[in-house]
């Protein structure tokens, strides 16, 4: 008796907070497990929170480089096929090596992490995952045929710069038949007014701002203004601790430490007014696990090679960019 009181107790415990997961965001911190075992949080990007949640058509994210987009995403999608029960196509670059890493490293290692998902996705191949009547398909954005015949609700494109541009639009024909749903663009920009860059030209433009703990004043992270790079000497690990982070409206310094304090109420606000396509922009001064330092390493190689200058404006700054006397067209990336 004792033991059917105690299942009865769990099931009804599982159920009252099954109920209260409606988001994304409170989905994640409930289901998902780290590599560790403990809860899901998202104290180390708090600007993602808005990604999970946002119920849009269509959205941009114009992203550095390891900015946690790929893993919200996965929440999100996962969110759509537990508790919508809408199918989601997921598709990055190529089929192998991107679409099989992000199966095995992302998917199946959430899967794995946590018990619950164990329990949820009875049913999985590399490209193919299933919970009941619900499926998150993975695709590579290479093959014309891996994005035929799946209507899905939720598309996700995964460094959609990386991709091959004939085969987009077939990928978005997947929700045309769809009365609901979401269409998610991510990617770290190349040239200007190419892919991300372009997508994000006609959206809300919003950028993640927060307020200065110094002078009160709601402001954002954007560069050059708010990195002071301290040394000249990319290797000098020593001196380049000294370089920081400051707020452009005081000139305070805002120490790296403090970030999860000061970025935790940050919202998202629109460079555009009245457009239903959102766009966001973030870039790695705002990261929590990327030091200043490493940022001004970066912006110190950026001098000394036009390689370490594209990097540094795409992969640490989300800004599309094209170097002096370039010649990259669209046709080469």
């Amino acid at each position: 008796m004792n033991d059917l009181l105690v299942e009865f107790g769990d099931r009804l415990i599982g159920g009252l907070s099954r109920v209260a997961v409606t988001t994304a965001s409170r989905w994640a911190e409930t289901y998902r497990r780290t590599k560790e075992g403990g809860h899901w949080s998202h104290w180390t990007c708090p600007w993602a929170i808005e990604w999970l949640d946002a119920r849009v058509d269509r959205a941009v994210i114009l992203k550095a480089a390891q900015m946690r987009a790929t893993e919200t995403m996965l929440s999100k999608g996962m969110f759509c096929n537990d508790v919508l029960k809408r199918d989601v196509l997921y598709v990055l670059p190529n089929k192998s090596p991107d679409a099989s890493d992000f199966s095995s490293a992302r998917f199946d290692a959430a899967v794995v992490a946590s018990p619950y998902l164990t329990k949820l996705y009875d049913k999985a191949n590399v490209g193919h995952k299933r919970t009941g009547v619900a499926n998150f398909y993975i695709r590579g954005g290479q093959s014309r045929a891996g994005l035929k015949s799946v209507p899905v609700f939720m598309l996700v494109l995964d460094e959609l710069d990386e991709m091959h541009p004939d085969n987009i639009p077939l990928a978005y024909e997947r929700t045309s038949g769809q009365v609901e749903k979401e269409i998610w663009e991510l990617s770290t920009p190349t040239i200007p007014e190419f892919g991300i860059a372009k997508s994000y030209e006609d959206t809300s433009q919003e950028h993640f701002f927060f307020q200065c703990p110094k002078c009160s004043k709601w402001t954002e992270l954007s560069y050059p203004e708010c990195l002071v790079v301290v040394g000249d000497d990319p290797s000098s690990t020593r001196t380049l601790k000294e370089s920081h982070i400051v707020c452009k409206e005081c000139r305070g310094v805002l120490p790296h430490a403090a970030k999860r304090e000061f970025l935790s109420k940050g919202r998202w606000v629109p460079g555009i007014e009245g457009r239903e396509k959102r766009g966001f922009y973030i870039n790695q001064l705002y990261s929590m696990t990327m030091q200043p330092g490493e940022i001004a390493a970066s912006v110190i190689k950026a001098t000394l090679s036009e390689i370490d200058e594209q990097e540094l404006h795409n992969s640490k700054l989300a800004m599309p960019h094209a170097t002096k006397g370039s010649r990259v067209t669209e046709a080469q990336v």
